[in-house]
């Protein structure tokens, strides 16, 4: 049968995966000629071959694709010209790169762990073993292209051994860039301790009950024994952690089955390649969880992802260790071993291969409905969505879980987590972050975005940003930006109902918005209506000392504080909070939905205070029983000035009934968080009848909670409307950015 040439792009995640050797190897089995090579698009193959052969091979490169490696699409192009008598592989430049799509850090592959384990082979209980398929990609590229003189391996050369297997098309280390092994490659150490006595020495100090350092991938790790209360006494001292929860890493899926009920769909997640830290509910029996995630029916747990982490297991015979972020709080990751031996005076387990870019662990909660990002990091990023646009977007996100997001070639790169971004400090490491990015895509913005806050530090960045390159600055609303994100994951495109709920974001009247209804498109928003606007006495004070905010919806409803019987929530501080009120004294208006929570919290005592963001509303969330989640509250909702104001003050005063009457807190807290589902629930069908709507957008952190997202949607599924939710970005301020970036995209 007569020969014929065929060209295909191929778009995807396909460069720092294997991809290029992967097709060489595919073809020569089917003796296909031709070659390969990466373009700024993406993997131009060039197949010479009889039909069939080409017709089967496109099918091999579809099914049989490497792990890391994801197939958006394969264009057949005009032309192509082969020369040679076999299949080779094209030299990159750093043209050609213009506009790559980054693999993230993936967790060591069964094959190399069989290397891991083997005794006698050159990798046996090697820290650094992986291959084409597994270990860190994104965390240790410095340029394009992706090669090793570019990565942080290139300080380390390859020796003859390993340069045998990644010139062996027939090896999985075939043109691997990561590829090393003790002989040529970066090592552990703690102290003098070097190699597997390092690990060993780290052992001895966890099992004593000390904490140790531990640097990872994408940073530094505190790391102890979570059974031995001292241990985790001294770390919540170091990291002036007071209550908030802490990360657990468990050997194996059945030693973690062990603590957390696991069910089949978030096994699939702790397993994955991205191996993040996945929020299980907790296993009673094991009450020294207790410590570890106080106040919380949850526990997160993940699986190792590095051979040293295997190896602290197989020093210390535990199956369990506490793994949290070495930065103190409000810090940002440590990267450095200067930065980690400033903050931590401890044993430091270090290696020698540079961390370039920050990258936390990624956080995924199980809910009633699926799976959410709480926050969207390793292992996922910069994995990159369709954002079709003619111009290169800079989106800068919110203030808090901050990620920023660029837009170039009609793809979406959402960054990492980022962290709050409340100081300097913090600044500084979201900007070098930023640079990071802007270099590696060679990416220069036609089109800045921000948040209309005026007091976010990323708002006023990016105003000096515009000014010094002259480029066009958007400003985007909070809330808006939250649905935008949903819209964008979800591909609406038309108008839609969204209901917007967090904490707190600057609204267009000045006031902190938090509770929104509104009709979103991509054109604009229409506010339809919101939670009752409520005193915030002290302001930001209030959303860390929940008693202000308590008060305050206590004296809006005119209820007896003797009945409450909350300390501090006292005759006193009720006459201090009401004089501020009256006089107007430092007392922004809310209509957040997240402070109502942490009225309800305190309230019902369960909290004093939010030591950390999102502690209130996690300890209501945990007494909640599915038994009790029925029977709402009352509420009313009124017509005021156009809008619909939806007022708590009745649900308010009969909770402080039922807690006179002493029922059940878990009762209060279900019928609580069934009244929010109710009131989104109504809302909707009133704006599906006055706008005649189908399609409905959830968004922001309220909808974190495990219940509300899920009851919203099964009283709604009879009711033919379509309710969209969060699965690929967070609902919190660490997804808004996709959703500036989207709503720009749209506008231009």
């Amino acid at each position: 049968m007569e020969k014929i040439c065929k060209k295909f792009l191929i778009r995807g995640i396909v460069q720092g995966v294997g991809f290029r050797p992967f097709i060489k190897r595919k073809a020569d089995e089917l003796s296909v000629r031709g070659s390969v090579r990466n373009t700024k698009k993406g993997v131009e193959v060039i197949f010479f071959s009889e039909p069939g052969n080409i017709d089967a091979l496109i099918v091999r490169i579809k099914k049989e694709s490497p792990p890391g490696a994801r197939i958006d699409s394969i264009i057949q192009l005009p032309g192509g010209k082969v020369s040679g008598k076999q299949f080779f592989i094209e030299k990159s430049s750093s043209e050609d790169n213009a506009n790559p799509q980054i693999p993230p850090d993936l967790a060591y592959c069964r094959e190399c762990e069989e290397d891991f384990n083997e005794k006698g082979n050159k990798r046996f209980k090697y820290p650094f073993t992986s291959c084409l398929s597994c270990g860190p990609r994104f965390s240790v590229l410095n340029a394009f292209p992706y090669d090793r003189k570019n990565l942080a391996y290139g300080e380390f050369s390859i020796c003859p051994s390993c340069g045998i297997e990644y010139g062996d098309p027939g090896n999985r280390r075939f043109h691997a860039q990561t590829i090393t092994c003790p002989s040529c490659g970066p090592s552990y150490r703690l102290g003098n301790f070097k190699g597997e006595n390092a690990f060993k020495k780290a052992a001895e100090h966890i099992k004593a009950g000390n904490i140790i350092a531990v640097k990872g991938i994408g940073g530094f790790h505190l790391v102890g024994d979570p059974k031995n209360p001292q241990a985790i006494k001294k770390l919540r001292s170091l990291k002036s952690r007071g209550t908030k929860p802490l990360a657990l890493m468990a050997s194996s899926i059945d030693k973690a089955s062990q603590y957390a009920f696991i069910d089949a769909a978030a096994e699939s997640i702790l397993l994955s390649p991205a191996r993040p830290i996945v929020l299980l509910r907790k296993n009673p029996s094991k009450s020294f969880l207790n410590s570890v995630s106080p106040d919380n029916d949850r526990v997160g747990i993940m699986l190792p992802y590095s051979f040293a982490h295997k190896l602290l297991f197989g020093s210390s015979h535990l199956d369990l260790l506490v793994y949290t972020s070495l930065n103190p709080a409000s810090a940002p990751t440590v990267t450095a071993d200067e930065k980690a031996k400033e903050h931590f005076k401890g044993p430091v387990l270090t290696h020698g291969l540079s961390i370039l870019a920050r990258c936390d662990d990624s956080v995924i909660k199980k809910t009633g409905d699926g799976a959410v990002f709480l926050r969207r990091s390793r292992g996922y990023v910069p994995s990159t969505f369709d954002l079709r646009s003619g111009k290169n977007i800079l989106a800068s996100g919110a203030s808090e879980n901050c990620s920023f997001c660029i837009v170039k070639e009609g793809r979406a790169y959402p960054s990492q987590y980022l962290g709050d971004i409340e100081d300097k400090e913090n600044l500084e490491a979201y900007h070098s972050e930023l640079k990071r990015f802007m270099k590696l895509f060679s990416f220069t913005p036609d089109i800045l975005v921000c948040d209309k806050h005026p007091g976010y530090l990323t708002t006023g960045l990016f105003e000096k940003m515009a000014a010094k390159e002259k480029v066009p600055l958007l400003k985007i609303q909070h809330h808006y930006a939250h649905l935008a994100s949903c819209a964008y994951e979800n591909k609406v495109t038309g108008k839609a109902i969204g209901i917007a709920w967090d904490g707190s974001g600057y609204g267009e009247d000045g006031n902190m918005w938090g509770g929104e209804f509104m009709v979103y498109s991509h054109q604009g928003f229409q506010r339809i209506g919101h939670l009752k606007y409520i005193e915030l006495p002290g302001g930001d004070a209030a959303s860390s000392d929940i008693s202000r905010i308590a008060a305050s919806y206590a004296l809006r409803a005119r209820l007896d504080m003797k009945k409450l019987k909350r300390v501090p929530l006292s005759y006193d501080l009720t006459e201090k909070i009401s004089k501020m009120i009256l006089n107007g004294m430092n007392c922004p208006l809310t209509s957040s939905v997240g402070r109502l929570i942490d009225a309800v919290a305190f309230l019902t005592g369960l909290k004093d205070w939010n030591t950390f963001s999102g502690e209130a509303a996690i300890a209501l969330e945990s007494a909640v029983k599915k038994d009790f989640l029925k029977d709402p509250y009352s509420i009313r909702i009124i017509q005021k000035d156009g809008k619909y104001i939806i007022d708590p003050d009745i649900m308010i005063a009969e909770i402080a009934d039922s807690m006179e009457r002493k029922r059940d807190i878990s009762e209060i807290s279900s019928r609580f968080i069934f009244t929010l589902s109710d009131i989104a629930v109504n809302m909707i069908k009133v704006m599906r009848e006055e706008y005649g709507l189908s399609e409905v957008l959830l968004s922001g952190g309220v909808f974190l909670n495990a219940y509300i997202p899920a009851l919203i949607r099964e009283r709604l599924e009879c009711a033919d409307l379509k309710v969209h939710t969060h699965r690929q970005l967070s609902p919190s301020d660490n997804g808004i950015s996709a959703g500036q970036a989207y709503l720009a995209s749209r506008r231009i």
